[in-house]
């Protein structure tokens, strides 16, 4: 099964967050390596456990890689995790309708338009999202920090939430699954610090490109 049904097949809004989480590590992983995912996150396959769930596993010979030049590549690791976050946020978004497969939007016009806040603001509004996932997109587009889920929900659930509404501990599913993976997310923020300056520039120039094709 790839990514993109795996998605699909979510029993409820934390099931979903479980595995966003999951593409979330690996990502990881493969950003610890200096390289960089170079085909669809969406046709990525798992490896089912079909009695345990939570031990799904991405099979790492699925995903296509490259080694990350800044001189030679015109992809970095921020935008493969703004690329995740707009699967997310579509994903989300089709929680609970039957309507068919759900339409994933990973082109680069729809990732430039999340980082305007009231574009992002109509996508964030379903009650499905939790919300430190909503706090963790209003902080990768709008403020442009870039960085991965589960270090972000992690560090929220070692703050204690901070005064949201729904707070992160270790009794949730949320909280178990970010738990379990505490040692590999610890310190791979340092990772993306340079080329998330990449995937900046990288949005910015689809937003000038875009305001020209208006102005024609």
């Amino acid at each position: 099964m790839n990514y993109g049904d795996y998605l699909f097949e979510q029993e409820d809004e934390i099931s979903l967050t479980d595995k966003l989480l999951l593409m979330d590590r690996a990502l990881m992983q493969v950003h610890s390596e200096n390289k960089f995912i170079s085909s669809s996150l969406l046709d990525a396959y798992i490896i089912r456990d079909e009695e345990n769930p939570k031990n799904d596993k991405i099979d790492p010979s699925s995903i296509a890689v490259d080694v990350f030049d800044p001189e030679k590549n015109d992809k970095d690791f921020g935008q493969d995790i703004m690329e995740l976050a707009a699967i997310g946020i579509s994903a989300y978004n089709r929680f609970g309708e039957d309507q068919g497969f759900p339409t994933y939007y990973t082109n680069p016009s729809f990732i430039a338009n999340l980082t305007n806040i009231e574009e992002l603001e109509q996508y964030l509004r379903t009650p499905n999202m939790p919300d430190e996932v909503k706090d963790y997109y209003r902080n990768l587009f709008t403020l442009l920090n870039i960085g991965y889920m589960s270090s972000y929900l992690q560090e929220k659930m070692a703050a204690g939430g901070k005064g949201n509404v729904r707070v992160l501990n270790y009794s949730t599913p949320e909280g178990r699954a970010i738990a379990n993976n505490q040692e590999q997310t610890n310190g791979f923020a340092s990772i993306i610090s340079i080329p998330a300056v990449l995937a900046i520039v990288y949005i910015l120039s689809m937003l000038v490109i875009m305001a020209l094709k208006l102005f024609k």
